[in-house]
Formats: C-alpha cells, sequence, structure tokens
C-alpha cells in the first residue's frame, strides 16, 4: 500500500513537472508572437514614416526653404532648383564662372558627374573667351513650369527622373560702353533625380530661341 502511494505520487510529480513545461513552452510561443507582432507594426511604421518625412533643404547660396519627401520634391523646391540653375548656369561671366558652375557640380549626381563636368568646362572655357561679355538671367514665372517623367532608358542608372521645363529671360551685356544688352527668351530643361532625400542634378539644356552659347 505505501509502495503504491509513493509510485502515485512519483507519477503526479511528473505530471506536473509536464504540465509546467508545457506551461513555459506556451508562454515562450505567446511571447515570441506578441514580439513577431510589434516588429510588424514597427515594419509597417517605419515604411510609413520613410514614405512620409519631410527634410528642409536649401539651395547653395539661395535663403529659401523647402521641402524634400522620400524621391519626391515639393513644388517649392522645384522653384528653388529653377532659381538656382538660372543664377549658376545663365547668370555668368568670365570671373565667376568657374565658382558658379562648381556649385552646379556639386549637385551632380554620381553617375553623371563625369558628363557634366565635361559640358561645364566646355562652356566655361567659351565664357571667359567673350572676356567683356556678363549675362543675366531671370526665371519667367508667368509661364509656369511643366514636369514631365522621363522614362527609364534616358538615364538606365537611376530610377524616377524627371525633366522640369522653364522659361527665362536672359539679358547679354557686350563690353563695358552702356550698350543696350542683348534680350532674348530661352528654355530651360533640367534634368533631375531625387533619391533617399537628395536632389541630384542629371543634366541641364538650354533651348536657345536665337543663337546664342
Amino acid at each position: 500500500m505505501i509502495m503504491k502511494k509513493r509510485e502515485n505520487k512519483l507519477l503526479e510529480t511528473e505530471m506536473n513537472k509536464g504540465d509546467n513545461a508545457f506551461a513555459r513552452i506556451n508562454a515562450t510561443n505567446v511571447a515570441l508572437s506578441v514580439i513577431a507582432f510589434i516588429c510588424l507594426v514597427m515594419y509597417f511604421q517605419i515604411g510609413k514614416f520613410l514614405e512620409d518625412y519631410r527634410v528642409v533643404l536649401l539651395f547653395p547660396g539661395l535663403a529659401d526653404e523647402a521641402e524634400i519627401s522620400g524621391n519626391k520634391v515639393s513644388e517649392r523646391y522645384l522653384m528653388m532648383a529653377a532659381e538656382f540653375v538660372t543664377s549658376n548656369y545663365v547668370s555668368v561671366s568670365p570671373a565667376t564662372v568657374d565658382t558658379e558652375f562648381s556649385a552646379i557640380l556639386s549637385l551632380a549626381h554620381p553617375t553623371r558627374y563625369t558628363d557634366m563636368q565635361k559640358k561645364l568646362d566646355e562652356n566655361a572655357r567659351q565664357v571667359k573667351e567673350l572676356k567683356t561679355v556678363t549675362m543675366y538671367g531671370d526665371v519667367n514665372w508667368s509661364k509656369g513650369m511643366a514636369l514631365q517623367a522621363l522614362p527609364a532608358s534616358r538615364y538606365k542608372s537611376v530610377v524616377g527622373a524627371h525633366t522640369l521645363t522653364f522659361e527665362i529671360g536672359r539679358s547679354i551685356f557686350i563690353g563695358t560702353g552702356g550698350e543696350a544688352p542683348d534680350t532674348r527668351r530661352n528654355i530651360i530643361e533640367l534634368d533631375y533625380v531625387v533619391e533617399k532625400g537628395r536632389f541630384w542634378l542629371l543634366d541641364i539644356r538650354l533651348e536657345n530661341t536665337r543663337a546664342s552659347l
């Protein structure tokens, strides 16, 4: 009888151990499920944050602020881009062209840096040869801006490239005798891409209504 009681006691003890182990396994599974759920929620929250986050940026030489978000920019940012390019690509003189073109080149996309440098160097050489010519440009905001997505084949190394098109008025002063400037209207086509919150220049084209640089 005593042996029987001992056997029952041992069996009950082992059953309790099994129940406790099973309970611990269940608790561990519940904890893992909670952690997985939290990670999932955080994943979507971080993704939403990366999609919606805003960074306030300034263009070199411009005092105004504008927002850039993920792979997109605000309309104000595009206006600043137009002003920046007009100030540094169009409004140049032999004395300032190197500094201004350096500012342009600082925003060149890494895959386009060499090509843009060659283009800017050639333009700078032409400006310096003129010696007494000074050019000024202003964006014609009354004409607005046009934005167009570029096909992937245009720049194979980037995704999401766009062309920003706008009109400028340009005045060309020749010599120092106070002569009236040669004025003309030009169209600028600015290719750009925004990658991870950074604005990059891909190309700048100055479409002339009359022969010029």
